[in-house]
């Protein structure tokens, strides 16, 4: 086994334990400490995020910046999938309360993406 596939099998290892981290803190926060389901989620993800940055290997980029993209995406999940489609239940049907909201973070996320994609790009 050579290094990059070690690297890769710790990175996706590293993902996994992040996932199985913050859903596992997500679920079981209501239970242990009286916080609410949903605000669960802004509380146990981002403890894994934190654990999954000093996870071998280490992503290139600074702890600041990383734990931030990662908390704005959280945050806009939670706000598209969880808060803003209840706001907008009492004036929308309801699938257009949930499609809006979510349609217009998906939107924003892929152009995200494009933009980190490109920008990790060399120049030709």
């Amino acid at each position: 086994m050579d290094d990059s596939e070690r690297t890769d099998d710790r990175a996706e290892l590293s993902s996994l334990l992040t996932i199985v981290i913050g859903a596992g803190l997500t679920v079981s926060l209501p239970d242990l400490v009286s916080i609410p389901k949903h605000e669960a989620v802004l509380v146990g993800w981002p403890i894994a995020f934190v654990v999954a940055y000093f996870l071998p290997p280490r992503p290139e980029m600074g702890f600041v910046r990383w734990m931030l993209e990662r908390l704005i995406i959280l945050t806009g999940i939670y706000l598209s999938f969880l808060k803003i489609p209840l706001l907008l239940k009492s004036s929308l049907t309801t699938p257009l309360a949930y499609g809006i909201p979510i349609t217009i973070f998906v939107v924003g996320f892929a152009a995200w993406l494009r933009h980190m994609r490109n920008s990790w790009q060399e120049p030709a």
